[in-house]
């Protein structure tokens, strides 16, 4: 049986998320707790995305099982019911040949994540600030994912924000620096799809640094 290929399904998650965001509406990105409202409490969507009286619950479509299919066919029932409330279900785009898959990626080790950082840091102290920052991201989701392995985590879907609450689940990851990666991660991903971002110089070579200083954590807390 073929595995479920997150990477391409996280890529089009956040490509989706743009999108929603450049239209003008607040977008939060799997959504959990206080983000969903009462009566899909029990369900996690791909997004949120909020206009105004405009709120859409959306929904990436992917191969599904009949009874997963049939759930989700109940839940935008549900969700059409509710004044200023829709649900959206969008077919990601076709795959292309050359995508990697998840079959096609090893997890790493200290020594590939700590290169990574090494990297980022250089690239940093020569103002290279969008450059350090993908690197120094590329670090701290490789120190994470090796953090994962070595507790014997079992990530079901390893997209980045799937990966981040379950180490926080499991108390690999604070709730503070939670907070903190997933500012960075959003500001990483506006860059790596192509969306300018804020004032380069500004808070730079702090957002790098936390990002190699918790994947140095979460290396040495495991080790």
């Amino acid at each position: 049986m073929k595995k479920p290929d997150w990477t391409i399904e996280r890529t089009e998650i956040e490509r989706i998320a743009h999108e929603y965001t450049d239209q003008g509406y607040e977008v939060v990105v799997e959504p959990s707790g206080a983000d969903l409202p009462d009566f899909v409490r029990e369900y996690t969507p791909d997004l949120i995305a909020k206009r105004g009286k405009d709120c859409l619950i959306i929904e990436i479509k992917q191969p599904r099982p009949d009874a997963e299919r049939d759930r989700i066919r109940a839940i935008a029932e549900r969700v059409q019911s509710q004044p200023g409330w829709r649900f959206v279900l969008i077919s990601p785009q076709e795959r292309p040949p050359d995508a990697i898959t998840a079959e096609a990626v090893q997890t790493p080790d200290d020594k590939y994540v700590r290169a990574l950082a090494q990297d980022a840091r250089r690239l940093l102290n020569e103002a290279h600030y969008e450059a350090a920052l993908l690197l120094a991201w590329s670090a701290v989701e490789g120190a994470m994912r090796v953090a994962a392995s070595r507790a014997n985590v079992d990530v079901k879907r390893p997209d980045t924000w799937s990966l981040m609450r379950e180490l926080v689940s499991v108390g690999l990851l604070d709730r503070h620096r939670y907070t903190q990666l997933s500012d960075v991660f959003r500001w990483r991903s506006a860059l790596a799809h192509g969306f300018a971002t804020p004032n380069k110089t500004q808070g730079a070579p702090e957002v790098v640094d936390l990002a190699i200083k918790v994947a140095d954590e979460l290396l040495s807390e495991t080790h």
